[in-house]
């Protein structure tokens, strides 16, 4: 063995302590709490999504505003464990979350050094973006792993283009990302613009742009993503699901970096405070950028996949409004990557541990708001305290055999559904809107898992509404409940009510014609 080897081979060994160390970390933060939070109405949406077939996935998706692929694999996870508890869903993405990490460190170590690999993996392992979407039954940790395990096989590929079988890798990868989030078109984008920039730096060294094996690839990518074009196509003519997304500001960019560090807008911080992280992001992003004077540009590259979904999505968003930060979940792991690229940079050793000391303490405090439930990732305009799961186990513990319970709207319906199990009977609030029309959900959207229900689920009158055991329980949202004003019938009796965050429990007793002495209100 050669005296280089060896002295590399020590190195590995004295890192591999330090690699371990994170992947705890990372273990451990996206492990704690994690079925501590009541499931939320994404969440519950996928939830119930799940208990279809995968032809029912498959076919029904269409009506969604996401592609197939996380609710395909997440009902074999359901099926594989037998369980759709909250510990195997959320911990999916967990398991999902610390590969995230391990590819980041992977993809620093390749384009940096291993110092850079270490800063790039301690900051990932407490990203807060990436420990909540850790921790959520949804998609994007997924993505994140696709897309940045995509970015590593072309960084492979261009080091290495004879060998094939990483633009094979690259391919598979690359299409499960299409298949899970559309937004990984913003990475096949920073993609080829990466390629494309390489032949435009030194032209003739680096064509891999004109490679004949680069485009049959890119050919296999959309062959391969054919068959869900026509319902790509179908969800883009319709806006049922992103109706909710506000328009872009020029607060947009500034407040997403926030969010990713802090899960927080930031725009109650003052002026200089609140420019400060996004322009020391932005600013160490573009001399990433633009020092990269290496052969194959790999800096570049990572600083590409920060630059071009955040500035894609937002220029978009002025025809048709999608900026959301967890869809770029993909660009804060390689934002984070960047960062650890320019810290390691640093030749002064106070200065590079004070600057990752600065980032953690940014990150401290994200983790702090996401633990202690602080955070408007679910809703832009305040933070939420979801407590139904406590709702559902106060109604099951007072409901007796004959009670029924009406949801508000969707998003308490799907949660309830989830919570309850099967052992009573839920069913949802459905009163014609304002101008008579019928207030069902039409099956599409976020209305999409309500395709299998039947006639019987729904309510759209209270009046002459009756159970057996002539007992009906109310849960809503509290400041829709409160705005709803529902006119109750003459006959129905409030009896109690409890109100845990931002959610309400109420029973209510209906009296019959004649005086029931069993229920002492009614008399």
């Amino acid at each position: 063995m050669s005296l280089e080897k060896s002295l590399s081979s020590l190195e590995r060994a004295r890192n591999l302590p330090f690699w371990l160390m994170i992947v705890g970390l990372a273990v451990a933060l996206r492990l704690y709490n994690l079925t501590g939070v009541a499931v939320w109405s994404d969440e519950a949406f996928s939830l119930s999504f799940v208990t279809y077939s995968y032809s029912d996935i498959w076919r029904l998706s269409a009506a969604d505003v996401h592609p197939p692929l996380y609710h395909l694999i997440l009902r074999a996870v359901m099926q594989g464990v037998g369980s759709d508890s909250l510990v195997w869903m959320r911990g999916f993405s967990a398991v999902i979350g610390v590969l995230n990490v391990i590819m980041g460190m992977v993809l620093a170590r390749m384009i940096a050094t291993r110092r850079a690999s270490l800063i790039a993996g301690l900051l990932l392992a407490m990203l807060p973006i990436a420990v909540r979407y850790s921790q959520d039954v949804r998609m994007y940790a997924l993505m994140g792993l696709l897309l940045t395990a995509a970015t590593i096989a072309l960084v492979c590929w261009v080091r290495d283009s004879a060998r094939i079988g990483y633009l094979v890798i690259y391919v598979l990868l690359m299409v499960a990302g299409l298949y899970t989030h559309y937004f990984a078109v913003f990475c096949a984008l920073s993609h080829w613009l990466y390629i494309a920039f390489l032949q435009f730096r030194k032209p003739g060294v680096n064509s891999y742009i004109l490679a004949p094996a680069w485009w049959l690839a890119n050919i296999a990518i959309v062959l391969l993503f054919a068959p869900w074009l026509p319902s790509l196509i179908y969800q883009a003519h319709n806006t049922w699901a992103v109706g909710w997304i506000p328009e872009v500001t020029k607060y947009s960019v500034p407040s997403s970096i926030w969010r990713f560090f802090t899960l927080d807008d930031a725009k109650d911080y003052q002026g200089v405070v609140y420019w400060m992280l996004p322009t020391v992001c932005w600013i160490s992003a573009l001399a990433v950028f633009f020092n990269d004077k290496s052969r194959r540009s790999s800096q570049a590259l990572a600083a590409m996949c920060f630059f071009v979904p955040v500035l894609g999505c937002f220029l978009i968003s002025f025809v048709k409004p999608l900026f959301v930060e967890r869809y770029l979940f993909f660009s804060a792991v390689m934002l984070v990557v960047v960062m650890a690229v320019a810290v390691d940079k640093i030749k002064n050793t106070v200065l590079l541990v004070v600057s990752i000391m600065l980032f953690l303490t940014v990150e401290v405090v994200g983790l702090v708001h996401l633990y202690w439930g602080e955070t408007t990732m679910n809703n832009p305009s305040k933070p939420e305290v979801n407590k139904i799961d406590e709702l559902m186990l106060e109604y099951e513990w007072g409901r007796i055999s004959g009670d029924a319970m009406i949801a508000y709207d969707l998003y308490i319906f799907y949660a309830a559904i989830y919570y309850d199990k099967g052992k009573s009977r839920i069913l949802l609030y459905t009163p014609p809107t304002l101008d008579g029309q019928s207030g069902r959900p039409d099956g599409y959207g976020f209305s999409m898992p309500m395709n299998k229900y039947p006639e019987s689920t729904y309510v759209d009158s209270l009046e002459g509404f009756t159970t057996p055991a002539r007992r009906v329980w109310r849960i809503a949202n509290f400041a829709q409940a409160q705005r709803s004003a529902i006119s109750f019938p003459h006959n129905w009796r409030f009896i109690y009510q409890t109100r845990k965050g931002d959610q309400i429990l109420e029973l209510y007793v209906i009296c019959e014609a004649n005086p029931i002495t069993d229920f002492e209100v009614c008399e």
